[in-house]
C-alpha cells in the first residue's frame, strides 16, 4: 500500500515539475517580448508584459508550493526519503523507473532557468544603459549652449550660443 502511495506522490510531482517546465517557458518568453519592447522603446508594451510576468510568476510561485508539499509527502511516508531536500537528493533515491524521467526533468528546468536568468540580465542591462543615455541626453540638451561658445558659421560669422541651445529654459 505505501509502494503505490509513494508511486501516486512520484506521478503527481512529476507533473507538477512538468508544469514548472512550462510556467518557466512562459516567463522566458515573456523576457524575449519585453527585451524586445525596451529595443524599441515601446513603453506601454513594456508595462502590458511586465504585468503579464507576474501572473506567470504568481503561477510559479503556486506550482513551488505544490512541488514542496509533494516532497513533504515523500519525507513522510518513506524512511529513505526523509532526508530528501531538492531534486539531486530525490533522484538518488528514487526506483530507476523514475530516476532518467527525473533526471530529464532537472536538466530542463536547470536549462530554462539559466535561460530565464541570463534574459534578465540582460533587460536589466538593456534597461540601465536605456536610462543612463536618456538622462545624458537630457543633460546635453539642458547644457548644449553653455559649452557652444566657439562655433562659427558657413560665412565666418560667430554664432551666438544663446541660438545653439535645444531646450529653453529658465533658472
Amino acid at each position: 500500500m505505501a509502494e503505490k502511495n509513494i508511486d501516486a506522490i512520484l506521478q503527481r510531482l512529476i507533473r507538477i515539475l512538468s508544469q514548472e517546465i512550462v510556467t518557466y517557458t512562459k516567463l522566458l518568453t515573456s523576457l524575449e517580448e519585453k527585451q524586445q519592447a525596451i529595443i524599441q522603446g515601446e513603453i506601454e508594451n513594456m508595462k502590458i508584459i511586465t504585468e503579464q510576468e507576474q501572473v506567470i510568476l504568481t503561477d510559479a510561485k503556486l506550482t513551488e508550493k505544490e512541488r514542496n508539499i509533494s516532497i513533504a509527502n515523500l519525507r513522510t511516508n518513506t524512511d529513505e526519503m526523509k532526508d530528501v531536500e531538492n531534486l539531486t537528493q530525490l533522484i538518488a533515491v528514487v526506483e530507476t523507473k523514475y530516476h532518467s524521467r527525473l533526471s530529464e526533468i532537472q536538466k530542463s528546468l536547470k536549462d530554462i532557468l539559466e535561460k530565464v536568468a541570463l534574459k534578465n540580465e540582460q533587460n536589466k542591462f538593456l534597461l540601465s544603459h536605456s536610462i543612463h543615455f536618456v538622462q545624458t541626453m537630457i543633460k546635453d540638451l539642458l547644457t548644449s549652449n553653455e559649452s557652444m561658445n566657439d562655433l562659427y558659421a558657413q560665412n565666418g560669422r560667430k554664432i551666438n550660443p544663446k541660438y545653439l541651445a535645444l531646450l529653453d529654459r529658465k533658472i
